[in-house]
């Protein structure tokens, strides 16, 4: 333990530092920041020669003199129906009739069409139908035909032999 300062900290000498530019950096924004502080010391001119005016408030009453901004209002969020918005009791009734009555009505044209609809379709249904019995008919009196041939053959004591 000598009078030799040890150093608690590793890093450059300090003629390291001083020489780099980092520290020449550092004493020049030093040197600017001392001038600028210089110059807010400086005393203010004196207000008795120059009139002091004052700045008439904005029509919007914004401080900040943005006059030509307009006026914030509060967002009305109302998601309400027009019928229910209506303050009149009556109006409110007389729009519900009529939604009723317009309501009514288009049920009343959607049950018909829909009637139209089902007897076009029952009257396609029959249709196939009867085309189907009279096939079957037919098929059955060919078939009874047959039959009926091939029994009178046998009872006149013909044979296939001497049909064919």
């Amino acid at each position: 333990m000598g009078d030799a300062i040890t150093p608690l900290i590793a890093g450059p000498s300090p003629e390291q530092y001083f020489a780099s530019p980092l520290f020449v950096r550092s004493r020049l924004h030093l040197a600017c920041a001392l001038r600028t502080t210089h110059l807010a010391m400086e005393p203010a001119p004196s207000t008795e020669a120059t009139p002091v005016v004052e700045l008439a408030s904005s029509s919007g009453g914004r401080v900040s003199g943005k006059a030509w901004k307009p006026q914030k209002k509060a967002t009305v969020r109302s998601h309400i129906q027009e019928g229910v918005r209506t303050k009149n009791w009556e109006d409110r009734m007389e729009k519900e009739k009529k939604a009723q009555a317009i309501k009514k009505l288009q049920a009343e044209l959607k049950e018909e069409q829909e009637a139209e609809r089902k007897a076009r379709i029952d009257r396609i249904k029959e249709r196939r139908a009867k085309a189907e019995e009279r096939e079957r008919i037919e098929m059955e009196k060919a078939k009874m035909g047959a039959r009926k041939a091939a029994r009178l053959r046998r009872r006149q004591g013909r044979t296939k032999k001497i049909n064919h």
